[in-house]
């Protein structure tokens, strides 16, 4: 099979990082990645590393300093407001301020790409924003207010609202972020879900590695070098890559139990 025509999203050669002043800080370059068409994918790396930065750049908040980022085959820079929020859907660790929204309504706003100015629903789009809300678990809240929900039912019904856009392709930053060990596993099963039943590319990126590579197709992971590997979850873990994460090697990563110690 040829794996090249499976990637959807892809980077060439690719530098990211921010400004201070008139200094540019590079994080990450030379990345050569592909995001693999219906595939969740894992993006790893210690804190500071530059994931979040990278996913940044990835989702067009911020502008990489050189490299590109195709969408198939198409620069992601030359591609409109419009045409992009119909391509690529965007869940961030940002604790949600929609108190005052429901479920419902909440999930609505995905459908903003497709409404026009006025946001007006027809039929087709109300249907939509009830099967999202179906898909995450939520028919039983979706009257309720956003602010009476838990941590992690908000996150299943920003997960919705990213469903509810309709895109291809779905990048969630931290999306376990700030949610207990039951909550954590809920989202990852439904991002699992994702993929696998509603055909969806997902890329996540996460600290929680052990949960993570349980429900995982591939992984990108972050080297204490600031190299970025990429592959099928199974050979990144058979490789060691997973020990050259944090520096000096004091913690090193247990195949046998997925998890650092």
């Amino acid at each position: 099979m040829n794996c090249e025509l499976e990637e959807i999203l892809t980077t060439r050669d690719l530098a990211v990082g921010y400004r201070d002043g008139k200094r540019v800080k590079r994080l990450l370059e030379n990345v050569n990645l592909g995001l693999r068409s219906g595939h969740l994918t894992a993006l790893l790396g210690r804190n500071g590393a530059g994931k979040s930065t990278l996913l940044r750049a990835l989702s067009r908040s911020d502008k990489p300093i050189e490299g590109s980022i195709t969408l198939r085959g198409i620069d992601i820079g030359t591609l409109s407001n419009a045409e992009w929020s119909r391509l690529v859907a965007i869940v961030t660790t940002d604790r949600i301020a929609a108190g005052a929204l429901t479920v419902t309504e909440l999930v609505a706003l995905g459908r903003q790409p497709y409404t026009g100015l006025l946001g007006w629903l027809d039929n087709d789009d109300r249907d939509i924003v009830a099967q999202a809300v179906n898909d995450v678990g939520l028919n039983d809240k979706a009257s309720r207010y956003i602010s009476s929900l838990s941590d992690g039912e908000r996150q299943k019904a920003m997960v919705a609202r990213a469903l509810a856009q309709q895109t291809p392709i779905i990048l969630l930053d931290e999306p376990t972020a700030f949610l207990d060990v039951a909550s954590r596993i809920e989202i990852l099963r439904l991002l699992r879900h994702v993929t696998d039943d509603l055909g969806r590319t997902v890329l996540l990126s996460t600290h929680d590695v052990g949960q993570t590579l349980t429900v995982t197709d591939d992984l990108w992971v972050i080297d204490r070098e600031g190299r970025v590997h990429s592959g099928a979850a199974h050979t990144i873990i058979d490789s060691g890559v997973l020990d050259t994460v944090f520096p000096n090697g004091t913690v090193r990563f247990n195949p046998a139990r997925m998890e650092y110690e």
